[in-house]
C-alpha cells in the first residue's frame, strides 16, 4: 500500500480491562520475550468476552476480547504469520499475487478462520462493504484489543481508560 499510515496496523489495547481480569502475564514481556502469538492472543482474549445484556449470544452490546474489521484483523494475523499477498518475482522485479500454490499460507488462512468462527470474544465490526473502522464498543471501554490503523490513533487517545499498543502477534 502507498498510505503507511492507514496501513500501519496495530493492535490497540485496554489496559483497564485487561486489568480486570487476573492475569500474571504482561503483555509487553510477552511481546519482548517473542511470546505474543496468535493462541496466546486468543487464550488471553477469550477470558474476556461477557455477555452483558444477557441475550444469551454474541452482541455488540457485550464485552469482547478483540475486535476489528476483518480486512485489518486478518491482515494483521496474517502479517504477523509471515504471509505476503503479493510478492516481487527475484528474476523479473514485477509484483505478482503469492498466495496460488503456497500451502503454508492456506494453512495458515483455514487455521485463522477456524479460530474465529463461533468464538464470541471476537467482535467483526464490518459496518459497511468498506468495513467501518472506528470502533464504538473499544471506545465505550468493552473490548480488550482492537484491530486498527496509526490512522486512526486520533479517536482512541482521549478515551476514559488506558490505552497501550500491541503489535501483530506472530504465528
Amino acid at each position: 500500500c502507498l498510505s503507511m499510515y492507514s496501513k500501519s496496523n496495530m493492535y490497540y489495547f485496554n489496559k483497564d480491562l485487561y486489568a480486570s481480569v487476573s492475569s500474571s502475564e504482561d503483555p509487553y514481556q510477552l511481546v519482548r520475550d517473542g511470546k505474543w502469538t496468535v493462541d496466546k492472543m486468543m487464550e488471553i482474549t477469550k477470558k474476556y468476552y461477557r455477555d452483558l445484556n444477557s441475550s444469551g449470544s454474541s452482541d455488540p452490546e457485550d464485552q469482547f476480547g478483540i475486535a476489528g474489521t476483518t480486512k485489518v484483523h486478518f491482515q494483521n494475523l496474517l502479517s504477523g504469520a509471515g504471509i505476503k499477498l503479493v510478492d516481487i518475482d527475484d528474476e523479473t522485479g514485477n509484483p505478482y499475487f503469492a498466495l496460488p500454490g503456497n500451502t503454508y499460507a492456506i494453512d495458515v488462512i483455514i487455521k485463522l478462520v477456524n479460530e474465529h468462527k463461533n468464538n464470541s470474544a471476537y467482535l467483526n465490526n464490518n459496518k459497511d462493504a468498506n468495513g467501518g473502522i472506528i470502533n464504538t464498543e473499544f471506545n465505550a471501554g468493552r473490548v480488550l484489543l482492537l484491530a486498527s490503523t496509526i490512522w486512526n490513533y486520533d479517536n482512541y487517545r482521549d478515551l476514559d481508560f488506558s490505552v497501550g499498543v500491541l503489535p501483530a502477534p506472530k504465528y
